[in-house]
């Protein structure tokens, strides 16, 4: 049963020493009181399994992921024009490369064949050998010259000037890096076996002009595909850098000038040159 609390107010101030006392007696109960509650408590058999088993495990549905439905992001024109432009330039960097570098050779060509002693691109001399291949009457240049090649392990992409009516077929083997010049001298059944010197302006140049898909091999065709995709790539970048400047807003009064300084200068040269 519980005790009956003693107010303030109901105290005489002459009874304050007594009224202390009597407040610690209660205080002193109800600490006691709070200690047996919380004894009990802990000799409860529930709380005892709960507390010696560790903390309760989380429901299942607690400890379940959250998955959001993301509605797939259609990217605005804007950004979908700056991304082409970004991925198109890294594909394409070693082919621009290429016609950058070897654009600068065909541009100081006296200035680049000064520094290869005045000639970089002259064939020399490997071997000379008799050459007894029977073709047909109806066999065609490419045809003789890709035989030739084949027997001479040279086999790839090659030009040939001449016709089989001619006294000589001229074989040019376009390997990577450097080339072969076969000369076959039908009447005479001979070959006359020449190799380019190899130096980093031959390189270029003749990187810089492979093109096309009449060549029967996968590379080949593969590089003039990509040759095309240069094409439409630098046109892209055009287009593309025309659409970036007009969406600056502070830079489009100087755009503007800069590009009729470009189309003015261009056409200039091009009426005068």
């Amino acid at each position: 049963m519980p005790r009956q609390t003693t107010k303030a107010s109901d105290v005489n101030v002459d009874d304050q020493e007594q009224f202390l006392q009597q407040l610690a007696e209660e205080v002193s109960w109800g600490t006691a009181r709070l200690r047996e509650k919380i004894a009990d408590r802990a000799a409860h058999p529930l709380f005892v399994a709960n507390h010696c088993a560790g903390p309760a495990p989380t429901p299942p549905l607690l400890t379940r992921k959250i998955r959001r439905k993301t509605s797939p992001v259609i990217p605005t024109p804007s950004k979908l024009i700056r991304r082409v432009h970004l991925y198109l330039a890294l594909f394409l960097t070693p082919w621009m490369l290429i016609y950058a570098l070897s654009g600068l050779v065909l541009n100081h060509g006296e200035l680049v064949r000064g520094w290869h002693g005045g000639k970089f691109s002259d064939f020399e001399k490997l071997e000379e050998r008799p050459y007894t291949a029977v073709f047909s009457a109806d066999a065609t240049a490419r045809l003789i010259g890709a035989q030739v090649l084949a027997d001479l392990g040279l086999a790839g992409s090659f030009n040939v000037q001449g016709t089989p009516a001619q006294p000589k077929l001229v074989i040019t083997r376009n390997a990577a890096l450097t080339a072969h010049r076969v000369t076959y001298f039908r009447a005479e059944n001979r070959l006359l076996i020449e190799k380019q010197s190899l130096s980093t302006p031959v390189i270029l140049n003749r990187l810089h002009f492979r093109h096309g898909y009449e060549q029967p091999f996968v590379s080949a065709k593969i590089w003039g595909f990509i040759v095309d995709l240069a094409v439409i790539g630098m046109l892209f970048w055009v287009v593309s850098g025309i659409w970036m400047w007009w969406e600056i807003k502070p830079a489009r009064t100087a755009g503007a000038v800069v590009a009729l300084l470009g189309f003015g200068a261009f056409g200039l040269l091009l009426a005068t040159i």
